[in-house]
């Protein structure tokens, strides 16, 4: 028997409402499908359907159809899968705007020249009037100091500022390759001396040739962002005494014994925000972004959309996340190895702890290939399973 398939026409407001409900469908790819129980196969689009029927709209030279079918006469109806929308792409905001690249923890650890690249990536493609460091972090590893001071020098196009809340050996070394630097209220900044960590974990200065390379290495990153050497100097090395002269508003730093003194020798230089406004070393104190602005001559800039905040703090949550799995595979690792080394157990039980044993291994082992920061002795590791091969071979073999 032949559908009853009802043509609906769609005058005047009906009209102008069907189309509102069409325009409110999905967007497909491909047609819909319907396919009657005597055979008859229709494409288009499924408006509505209930217990009792489908209201089917059919498109034919430009002109749209709708058809009511029985739902006792439907054989079957493909939906075609909807279409997804085009991504947008976030208005640009206009006038000046500023990205932030939030410089935190430490050095080589939670931050790290890699991690840097990326968000100077993700900036290029914000194209923004001023690259900002906010930067809150107590130094770290100098090798990865050294390569963030390499990139930073790289830079072309965008106006590089830092502003510091804590920036503390390495931290300020970075700091002061920007050309600019603003201070929050409580920000100290300085202190940048080498150190390395003995056996035992008692911090000891480095050698004297060592000492020199990075005394070198701060006092270019301050002079190439037009800052005083010698404040760098002080910060790294405890025998450098400065003290500061004014001349018609402008402060010099001078090396040696003054009525200002900033340093006496003993004492790493680290100064407040007020001591390194006083030395020339900040332009400003600086609070919020819009207090900033200001100060940089862009009373109405805007923040820029970037992911740096995401990429950085994405970062972070994976080492904690990497850190707190090594120590959980640690423990396991303590247990099968019991195991495994256990004579009164049965050779393929020992065999199969053993085996859990280098898995245990090699899943710490690719975490430390992924996270350098978690410092793992990959040497040590690939010879605990070379170790541990060896055995379960051997056990295996008494089976």
């Amino acid at each position: 028997m032949a559908p009853r398939a009802k043509r609906m026409p769609l005058p005047g407001t009906c009209a102008v409402l069907a189309a509102a409900v069409v325009l409110a469908l999905p967007h497909r790819a491909a047609p819909d499908t319907l396919v009657t129980t005597d055979g008859r196969t229709f494409q288009g689009r499924v408006i509505r359907r209930d217990a009792g029927q489908i209201l089917f709209e059919i498109r034919r030279h430009g002109s749209a159809m709708q058809m009511a079918f029985p739902a006792s006469e439907v054989a079957s109806v493909r939906v075609a899968p909807a279409k997804p929308p085009a991504a947008t792409k976030p208005a640009r905001p206009a006038g000046p705007t500023y990205y932030v690249v939030p410089v935190r923890g430490e050095i080589g650890v939670h931050f790290t020249a890699e991690l840097l690249d990326r968000c100077l990536a993700d900036a290029a493609s914000q194209k923004p009037t001023v690259l900002l460091l906010a930067i809150d972090s107590p130094g770290g590893s100098i090798p990865e100091a050294d390569r963030i001071l390499r990139r930073l020098g790289s830079l072309r196009g965008v106006r590089l500022v830092a502003c510091v809340g804590r920036a503390l050996s390495a931290a300020a070394i970075i700091a002061m390759r920007c050309p600019e630097i603003y201070v929050a209220s409580g920000a100290t900044i300085g202190g940048a001396t080498a150190y390395q960590v003995l056996p035992w974990g008692a911090p000891a200065a480095v050698a004297e040739k060592m000492q020199s390379v990075w005394r070198a290495t701060c006092r270019a990153a301050a002079e190439q962002g037009g800052h005083e050497g010698l404040l760098a100097e002080a910060m790294v090395d405890s025998d450098v005494e400065l003290h500061v002269v004014r001349e018609g508003g402008t402060a010099r730093v001078l090396r040696g014994a003054g009525k200002d003194m900033l340093t006496s020798k003993g004492k790493l230089l680290t100064l407040t925000a007020k001591e390194a406004v006083g030395c020339g070393l900040a332009r400003a104190v600086a609070d919020d972004p819009d207090s900033l602005g200001r100060m940089l001559g862009y009373p109405k800039w805007s923040k820029s959309p970037g992911k740096a905040e995401q990429i950085v703090a994405g970062y972070a949550l994976g080492l904690q996340r990497a850190v707190e799995r090594v120590r959980g595979l640690h423990g396991r690792f303590q247990g099968y190895i019991r195991s495994a080394y256990d004579a009164a157990r049965p050779a393929q039980s020992r065999a199969s702890y053993a085996a859990s044993a280098m898995a245990a291994v090699r899943e710490a082992k690719k975490l430390g290939d992924e996270y350098p920061q978690l410092r793992l002795n990959q040497a040590q590791m690939d010879e605990t399973i070379r170790k541990l091969s060896e055995y379960h071979q051997q056990l295996q073999r008494r089976r």
